[in-house]
């Protein structure tokens, strides 16, 4: 009885540390959102950057965040809970080996959207995709080791790591964008990254050999990146679609995304990263329960404060500058177009997770299946739109509600499989 009550006041106490933290780094995503929206406004220039970073955030979710952590955290915290001393240099190759493919992939996409598009600032955007490809390969390999972090029970580093990360970003991007305009705006991020590398993964891989973990390509399910990270993909795409038309549309539903994109990150992902964890451990089913619960009740409070004081929380944060009263109507209206979907995103996210921590057996029987699902549901809404004229606002948001739905079918589906294969 002690030590159950030890161990739930030490996974309070691991919320704890990541909801400050998502607190502080959110609060640093705002300040950065005030100072670029101050800065550059909705101008054209800008909004091709959010369209090629949009790409470059596309392709890190096959290799970072919640997708990155469902397939390999499971594996990590059931070796270090076998071993109290590990070293992770065979998982360091095989990061080493996965980096120069992921930059020729990021590159490569980036180029061919940049000289499809009828624009003079193309020479700029092949430069800032350079450093946006760069990027790209510093958080795979940080999220790596990030997760190796969340895997030995070290919320608290993990969670001061992250933060210093966005702060130094955040600390550099007012000078670095006035110095260097958008490129400035990568170099920042760029920044804040290495000091990571430096500061928290490094003295990981400076450990002496001992009870190696061994991860292959093999660990890494497509269904389990595509269903992990279904919510940043829905949310992702949906911006690149907004940013179809050639116009500043994009910009818009940024600056309102970011603003929707807080509950998902700052407390529901730490909710998952913390479930995820105990059910691979101990497999304790009521935090399940107790994340639905608070995933619905912070979705139902967003949609009632979205649809009530859109225009005041937006023309509070950024109507300054560069960004004016009529980018504060439009940005409004997008905010509250999109907060009913980000309900079903975020039960979706936490229905799917139980999934996550089943033998990779049991994943293999649903995994054509699943990714079979995904990949047609983004084809044939993508599709439909050639079948309409709808402008590139509406296609985004047919787009987010479409696959919100699909989402939210398929994280139930998966729930029920994880009480079929668990009970």
């Amino acid at each position: 009885m002690i030590l159950g009550r030890i161990f739930s006041f030490r996974l309070v106490l691991d919320f704890m540390y990541m909801f400050i933290a998502n607190i502080f780094m959110k609060g640093f995503g705002f300040i950065r959102e005030i100072i670029l929206a101050y800065v550059f406004g909705t101008s054209l220039l800008y909004s091709f950057y959010i369209l090629l970073r949009t790409l470059a955030d596309i392709l890190s979710q096959f290799t970072f965040g919640s997708a990155l952590q469902a397939n390999i955290l499971p594996k990590l915290s059931k070796h270090f809970e076998m071993y109290d001393s590990v070293s992770y240099y065979n998982l360091f190759n095989f990061t080493k080996k996965s980096i120069f493919y992921i930059y020729a992939i990021s590159q490569l996409i980036q180029l061919i959207i940049i000289f499809n598009l009828e624009t003079e600032y193309k020479y700029q955007l092949v430069l800032i995709s350079l450093f946006l490809s760069f990027l790209v390969v510093c958080n795979f390999f940080n999220s790596i080791f990030l997760t190796v972090l969340q895997a030995e029970g070290k919320f608290k580093d993990y969670s001061i790591a992250n933060t210093l990360n966005l702060f130094l970003a955040t600390l550099f991007l007012y000078p670095a964008a006035l110095i260097f305009n958008v490129i400035g705006v990568v170099i920042s991020r760029v920044i804040g990254v290495l000091f990571l590398t430096k500061k928290y993964i490094l003295p990981i891989l400076k450990r002496n050999p001992s009870n190696e973990v061994d991860i292959n390509i093999k660990d890494f399910s497509l269904s389990v990146v595509l269903l992990g990270n279904l919510p940043n993909f829905i949310l992702l795409s949906s911006g690149f679609i907004a940013g179809t038309d050639g116009d500043n549309n994009i910009a818009y539903f940024n600056y309102a995304v970011v603003l929707l994109n807080v509950l998902l990150t700052a407390i529901i992902a730490n909710i998952n990263t913390l479930m995820l964890r105990k059910l691979s451990i101990t497999k304790e089913i009521k935090w399940l329960y107790y994340s639905l619960f608070i995933a619905l009740g912070c979705g139902i409070t967003l949609y009632i404060f979205a649809n009530q004081f859109s225009v005041p929380l937006i023309d509070m944060l950024y109507h300054r500058g560069a960004f004016t009263y009529s980018d504060v109507l439009q940005t409004a209206s997008y905010f509250q177009d999109m907060s009913l979907a980000i309900i079903i995103i975020l039960l979706s996210s936490v229905l799917s997770q139980p999934y996550f921590i089943l033998d990779v057996g049991c994943r293999l029987q649903y995994s054509k299946l699943l990714s079979f699902i995904i990949l047609g549901s983004f084809l044939l809404v993508s599709s439909s739109f050639y079948f309409n004229e709808w402008d590139a606002r509406f296609r985004s948001l047919v787009f987010l509600y479409s696959m919100s739905f699909v989402g939210l079918v398929l994280s139930i589906f998966t729930c029920l499989k994880y009480f079929k294969h668990a009970s």
